[in-house]
């Protein structure tokens, strides 16, 4: 017997339940609005769901794809509505396109940040990650093809190490991070 987690959405006036969703129970379940949906992130298993299609499915474990540890931080493109990106301690950040299948959802894989707190931010196709790492934790990547693009000096002297958990742009030019 496999056992499953109830997630429930709402309408905040009536109180009207307007869809149910069972899942399997995970340590975070991190819920996701868009505009017209509203989508389930199970983050120990790195992939998204409506929560509309996932109260008919059944639980399939071929269908998980992606994280294999836990997920700390998960956003949505500003430019772009349909897809998000994840990272957490896997050192792998994932881009997801939430139209798709789950199996085939993982658009993009980028491998090296370990992403232990709110460390993404993204500015068109340029993806900003702050790492839990002695160095090279400032970095910005190329979504369209994963690609590394510069790694941002953060510490003042060598002897520092840098260990990140939040970043953002501050415009076209500055980030911030700490």
């Amino acid at each position: 017997m496999i056992l499953r987690t109830v997630l429930r959405s709402y309408h905040q006036l009536t109180s009207t339940v307007l869809s149910t969703a069972w899942i399997r129970p995970r340590i975070t379940i991190s819920v996701l609005l868009i505009p017209d949906k509203l989508w389930c992130w199970t983050p120990e298993s790195g992939y998204v769901r409506d929560v509309g299609r996932i109260s008919t499915e059944q639980y399939s474990e071929q269908e998980e794809v992606g994280h294999q540890q836990r997920v700390t931080c998960v956003r949505f493109r500003p430019d772009n509505r349909y897809q998000c990106i994840s990272a957490g301690w896997d050192k792998t950040v994932y881009l997801w396109d939430i139209r798709m299948e789950p199996a085939k959802a993982a658009v993009r894989t980028i491998k090296g940040p370990k992403v232990c707190g709110d460390g993404l931010d993204v500015q068109g196709d340029i993806l900003l990650s702050a790492s839990f790492a002695t160095e090279n934790a400032l970095q910005m990547w190329d979504l369209g093809s994963g690609n590394l693009i510069q790694s941002i000096r953060y510490r003042e002297n060598e002897n520092e190490a840098e260990y990140l958990y939040s970043c953002r742009y501050v415009d076209s030019s500055r980030v911030i991070a700490g």
